[in-house]
């Protein structure tokens, strides 16, 4: 057994990695998306993601959509029929093998986000890649819910998250202004500096306690 599947899918998994020149461990990554481990669809490719409701039909639970998707790649049967983009269709749906190239040459032509169809699953097919992909296979009845190609907000993938930049309180300006009046000698200024606020005297005075301070903020202009 290699990473709790048997030893011979896993080597066709990385085998379809290299032929169609997708990172290593796309197509593992791509199939424990699709099933959750869920040992079924590896036992019987032709299996369906969904079962027929009341109205012959089969929705997706998460998005209440028509789904057809089958198989361990949650290949949709519209696909296999007409993949396009130069691509054949799948012709033995009961082969595991075929199922397995075509996903791979469908993913590898469109990309992992036309493949599921959104870039939040082409992130959570990398994060899995990333780490390894825990794709252990499990009996069915212990699966967890199934995932179609069409879903991209299942896994959420762990983002960075910044701490909160921490900002001390300024001291008020009168306090500071006052302090730094006591601290220059007296002399005349004219009348229009007396103002509190004016920059002008502000920076001035400033400069005569410190010659290299510069302003900043809202008087940096007029420095």
């Amino acid at each position: 057994m290699a990473k709790g599947i048997p030893d011979n899918i896993f080597n066709m998994l990385a085998e379809a990695d290299k032929k169609y020149n997708l990172p290593a461990g796309t197509m593992h990554s791509i199939m424990q998306q699709e099933t959750g481990g869920n040992a079924k669809y590896l036992d019987n490719p032709t299996t369906y993601h969904y079962g027929l409701n009341a109205d012959g039909k089969r929705i997706a639970g998460h998005t209440g959509k028509v789904s057809t998707a089958f198989g361990p790649f949650g290949i949709l049967e519209s696909t296999a029929a007409d993949p396009g983009f130069g691509l054949k269709p799948l012709k033995d749906k009961t082969s595991l093998a075929e199922q397995m190239d075509f996903a791979a040459a469908y993913a590898s032509k469109r990309g992992i986000a036309a493949y599921g169809e959104g870039e939040p699953y082409a992130r959570q097919v990398a994060a899995r890649i990333a780490k390894g992909t825990p794709a252990t296979v499990v009996p069915a009845e212990m699966a967890p819910p199934v995932q179609s190609v069409q879903l991209a907000q299942a896994v959420p993938v762990p983002t960075e998250v910044q701490a909160p930049v921490q900002v001390a309180p300024a001291a008020s300006a009168l306090e500071g202004w006052g302090a730094l009046a006591q601290a220059l000698p007296p002399e005349p200024v004219k009348e229009q500096d007396l103002q509190f606020g004016s920059p002008d005297m502000q920076v001035a005075a400033m400069r005569r306690v410190d010659p290299n301070f510069q302003a900043f903020g809202r008087w940096k202009a007029r420095v």
